[in-house]
């Protein structure tokens, strides 16, 4: 049984016989005007470079992630980069949602609203908790995907695996790192790090190879409680982690045709 159908399971149990249980904690009910949003994004996003950017690069994002308890940081961030006419879009690397449940969801929604651009979201290990993984695919859609952004390869790769009680599927992030051409700029996301810990020694390592034998421009990733970007398996490929719940840094990253920067922006 998946550790979040367990949780469920307790909760049930401890309420069963009471009057008091609010089951809106378990809902799973999703109102149509919260369901695929990634696509309504992506719609966004090629309607908005069509009518007001330029096919080159550079390429300027902000990466956000673990805001599952500081929806306060997100607010501050989301006015932070409405600042910056040079941010394209927002990817967000998980743990939108603390416990799983609905109403942290469309508190995240409603909050990401307030963005004058896009997002794009992968999955956290919060945000399998309860029924979590059935409103998570219900408000944004496929749990791994890929969208392309002029130059830009982006992959969003779920590698929960305590919390979603599954191993990650590598056979469709090697498949669809296969299909990107290899000259072109690709990022891959995850909310898990390879050295975070929840991946055994082989799932670690085939991240790292995968990455390496695609040559991804730049990995992210959140949980760990650290803002951090380096090169850790003695190779060319980048990794950056940001984590909004333990630290008070989001990052703003530009792709250039030949190189990228990363910033790392203070939430006030």
């Amino acid at each position: 049984m998946k550790l979040r159908q367990l949780i469920l399971f307790s909760i049930l149990l401890l309420y069963g016989c009471t009057e008091a249980f609010d089951f809106s904690t378990v809902s799973t009910e999703l109102d149509q005007r919260y369901q695929n949003t990634i696509q309504k994004q992506l719609a966004a996003l090629e309607e908005g470079e069509k009518n007001t950017r330029t096919l080159d690069f550079p390429i300027s994002f902000a990466l956000f992630s673990d805001t599952h308890m500081s929806f306060n940081k997100l607010d501050k961030a989301i006015q932070i980069v409405n600042a910056n006419p040079d941010i394209r879009f927002i990817i967000h690397a998980g743990d939108i949602a603390d416990n799983g449940i609905l109403r942290e969801y469309i508190l995240f929604h409603n909050t990401m609203k307030g963005l004058s651009a896009p997002y794009f979201t992968v999955i956290g290990n919060h945000d399998y908790l309860l029924n979590g993984e059935d409103i998570y695919t219900q408000m944004f859609g496929p749990i791994n995907y890929s969208i392309k952004i002029n130059g830009l390869y982006i992959i969003f790769f779920d590698n929960v695996r305590w919390e979603s009680g599954q191993e990650p599927d590598f056979e469709w992030l090697d498949n669809t790192l296969k299909t990107i051409p290899s000259e072109a700029k690709k990022l891959v996301v995850s909310h898990l790090p390879p050295w975070s810990g929840e991946l055994d020694e082989p799932q670690q390592q085939r991240y790292i190879n995968a990455m390496r034998e695609a040559e991804t421009t730049l990995s992210l990733h959140g949980h760990i409680g650290k803002f951090t970007f380096g090169t850790p398996y003695q190779d060319d490929i980048p990794y950056l982690t940001v984590d909004m719940n333990e630290t008070d840094y989001f990052a703003v990253i530009h792709i250039y045709a030949d190189s990228l920067q990363v910033e790392k922006i203070p939430i006030p």
